[in-house]
């Protein structure tokens, strides 16, 4: 009876293990951050204590893919997004991000929401027209 009891015990600790392992890793917390590189309209580079490079993808938005458009008109709104980012973050006082979930998507980014000096970043470039409210999941194509 002992065993028993030790072995549902233990079960318990690894299925606490197991699901803490598979919870992303998702913080409430506010995080000022150096930008070290724009990679396109939804993703940039941070500087992670100053020095650790950290790709980010920005949620509540996709923009267009630079890097493999899949027509002309996806290639020229990808640059004018990514133009729209660059300037807003070249200009501004404070990059600061937000519901961070350090656990890495299928790419090795993190995701959080991304506010340029207190406004919402996301909600700047869907305003603008140069992305769309993304979810997660399929993405609707650029080129229709």
């Amino acid at each position: 009876m002992r065993a028993l009891g030790t072995l549902v015990l233990l079960l318990g600790v690894a299925k606490l293990a197991y699901v803490q392992s598979n919870t992303p890793q998702q913080s409430d917390s506010v995080r000022p951050v150096v930008v070290a590189n724009i990679y396109d309209g939804d993703t940039f580079t941070i500087l992670v204590d100053g020095k650790q490079k950290q790709r980010v993808r920005f949620l509540g938005v996709d923009t267009p893919e630079i890097n493999r458009p899949h027509c002309e008109a996806e290639r020229a709104l990808a640059r004018k997004a990514k133009q729209f980012v660059v300037s807003r973050i070249r200009n501004a006082q404070q990059v600061t991000l937000k519901n961070i979930d350090t656990k890495a998507d299928k790419y090795g980014r993190w995701l959080a929401r991304v506010y340029v000096d207190g406004d919402d970043l996301a909600a700047a470039l869907i305003a603008a027209k140069l992305g769309r409210t993304y979810q997660g999941g399929k993405r609707q194509s650029w080129c229709e």
